[in-house]
């Protein structure tokens, strides 16, 4: 013999003046919309551009150090520092004309040079040249960049005591052949010590970064603008099939 067990079945309540205004207040509250996605490139934006001046056109003028996590160990941090006068993506230069020159020599801690049009011209070529080899460090296609010696030919170099070891130093009295003489010997010394093939270019915006991945694989200024916007367009690339 089976026993049934009957469960309470609850029956619905009439609606009253309160269940009205309920109603009537939840269809006038406005649905609340959606906030747009926050573009990469604000990122970008924002750690580039937030507080730094800008050049008489208004363009932002590219902070040199930046990324702090991405700085080259010693003295090759400078040689990074000088790629980054020039920011690729908008033209903007620190090295645009003596006075601009000047200015960024007195920021890093070095002394002023007053270079002449043609002495600024070299220094300005000097900078892509380092360039060209820190894109060829992240480069698949692996392009030969121009020869660091050959820019460097007409600079004498003698030889010094440094507390009793004999070390490398700019002979050459002229301002400007002694500041590009200084950058080729840090490049020279990181050459030897392994250090100069992490010195790299994002693929993107060619900004110069020091790459300290254990197998070299880094190749982006930064994950926060190229690295993440790169990751994004390539998900979006893969979806859209």
């Amino acid at each position: 013999r089976s026993h049934r067990r009957w469960g309470i079945i609850a029956l619905p309540r009439p609606l009253d003046d309160a269940d009205d205004d309920r109603r009537d207040r939840a269809s006038s509250t406005p649905t609340p919309r959606r906030q747009p996605r926050r573009h990469l490139h604000s990122n970008y934006a924002s750690d580039m551009a937030s507080g730094h001046p800008v050049d008489e056109l208004g363009r932002v003028l590219p902070e040199c150090g930046w990324p702090t996590e991405k700085a080259a160990p010693g003295d090759l941090e400078l040689v990074r520092r000088f790629c980054n006068t020039c920011n690729k993506e908008n033209g903007a230069d620190r090295l645009e004309g003596t006075s601009g020159l000047d200015r960024w020599l007195s920021s890093q801690g070095l002394d002023e040079i007053r270079a002449p049009e043609d002495g600024l011209k070299r220094i300005t070529e000097f900078r892509e040249l380092l360039r060209s080899h820190a894109i060829e460090h992240s480069s698949r296609s692996r392009t030969a960049p121009g020869d660091l010696s050959t820019a460097v030919a007409d600079i004498d170099f003698g030889m010094v005591d440094r507390d009793g070891l004999i070390d490398v130093d700019v002979a050459s009295g002229d301002p400007v052949r002694r500041f590009i003489g200084t950058l080729a010997l840090i490049v020279m010394r990181s050459q030897h010590d392994g250090t100069w093939i992490r010195m790299k270019a994002c693929r993107h915006c060619r900004w110069v970064v020091f790459d300290s991945s254990k197998n070299r694989s880094g190749f982006w200024c930064s994950m926060r603008a190229c690295g993440g916007r790169s990751k994004v367009n390539a998900y979006r690339t893969r979806h859209a099939r």
